[in-house]
């Protein structure tokens, strides 16, 4: 949350979700990146994705300029900026009013709670991505192997390298073909 400390995966989620709050707000001020670039004297529009997609927060000198810019009041900008770049700040200003009644309380908590829960979810989903990924390299692998034992006549690479090479008709020197089962054989090794 603090530009000094390790970002975790709850304040990743929560800048994700800020950038998405502005990127909103920049289109319903029907402006583009580049647009709000030059408005804010940004050199570089990217800064804007950045923002946008969690990577990167505005500096607090420039709330008022970005609120301005996509015509927000600035009291409610910072509102909503300090939820997403400064909970704990947020929770101690805004959370805490005496005359909050229990619903939206529960609100809050039910909100929270959907959120560590997503959380988890996204990572279990990562864990199942990084999963899917392991093993379809090493299907490719398989693929590839069958296919070079393929081309050479079913010969596998311990063969080819024995010296056991096929004559001009696709057989052994014995002159006997090479049956499919020592193809899918080789496919074990």
């Amino acid at each position: 949350m603090y530009t000094n400390q390790r970002q975790t995966n709850e304040t990743k989620e929560l800048r994700r979700l800020g950038g998405r709050w502005l990127k909103e707000r920049r289109e319903r001020a029907g402006l583009s990146q580049r647009q709000l670039a030059e408005i804010l004297g940004v050199e570089y529009y990217t800064f804007i994705s950045q923002i946008e997609t969690g990577h990167g927060r505005i500096p607090p000198d420039r709330y008022a300029a970005w609120a301005e810019a996509i015509r927000v009041d600035l009291s409610d900008f910072v509102r909503e900026i300090l939820r997403y770049y400064d909970p704990v700040t947020f929770a101690i200003l805004f959370d805490k009013s005496e005359d909050e009644d229990s619903t939206s309380q529960s609100s809050r908590q039910n909100a929270t709670h959907d959120m560590t829960v997503l959380t988890k979810e996204l990572q279990d989903l990562q864990e199942q991505v990084h999963e899917l990924q392991r093993l379809l390299g090493k299907k490719t692998m398989e693929l590839e192997q069958m296919r070079e034992t393929l081309k050479h006549g079913g010969e596998s690479s311990s063969e080819r390298q024995d010296g056991r090479r096929l004559n001009a008709k696709g057989r052994r020197p014995n002159g006997r073909k090479i049956p499919v089962s020592a193809v899918a054989a080789s496919l074990d090794t």
